[in-house]
């Protein structure tokens, strides 16, 4: 919650209002997003998968970057997790950091290396979108929100979750452990998409790009 606060002046992300936990039930106040996550939105009558994709992925990216710049990781980047507004205009907003952390705060704490377990830091089960480090338990990062954005472009042009062939939870992970990517589908994404997803998920985390060079790629 603290993290979000700090992250909600941001352009393109969600705006945080407030909380209350003295009622029955807790509740937090946030910006109204009319037109739902970037799945829903892009399943609209009329929306251009593929424009509407890299305009939306666009914004994200900004708002990532600058995330990454104050040594913040998002931690459970996906299509659920960016948010859409506005019919006219419509603009990307990040959301849910229940799994966002402070990268600078654990490494004055020398937890660089450790796991998540050790940082207190729940990893998520969506796994298809997870980088196949962070299924091991080793501790996101930069790196690895750049491998779930890669992820995330891949569902929003082909328009179904990565490994969706896969319902077998065993079955997706050892394909996660094994570095194997997603089926591409040759007909709704391109070449060059193709090219920056594979790129973000590059197996080894060191040779995967910058959130600034991905938004160059876009």
């Amino acid at each position: 919650m603290k993290l979000w606060v700090r992250l909600s002046h941001f352009n393109n992300v969600c705006r945080f209002y407030g909380a209350c936990y003295f009622t029955a039930t807790p509740f937090i106040v946030m910006e109204y997003c009319d037109l739902g996550s970037l799945d829903k939105f892009l399943r609209q009558e009329g929306v251009g998968r593929c424009q509407a994709s890299i305009d939306i992925l666009t914004q994200a990216a900004r708002a990532i970057i600058k995330m990454h710049s104050k040594g913040i990781v998002h931690g459970d980047l996906k299509c659920d997790n960016i948010l859409v507004t506005g019919r006219a205009d419509p603009q990307a907003k990040v959301c849910d950091f229940d799994r966002s952390f402070d990268w600078s705060a654990l490494k004055s704490r020398r937890l660089v290396n450790g796991t998540a377990a050790e940082a207190g830091i729940e990893i998520t089960d969506a796994v298809r979108y997870l980088a196949p480090e962070c299924v091991e338990g080793m501790l996101p990062n930069s790196k690895s929100d750049v491998y779930s954005f890669g992820m995330t472009l891949y569902h929003a042009l082909a328009g179904v979750s990565p490994y969706s062939d896969i319902s077998c939870d065993e079955e997706l992970r050892a394909c996660k452990l094994a570095r194997e990517l997603p089926i591409r589908n040759v007909q709704s994404i391109s070449d060059g998409a193709w090219k920056l997803i594979t790129h973000c998920c590059d197996p080894a985390p060191d040779q995967r790009p910058t959130m600034d060079k991905v938004l160059e790629g876009l």
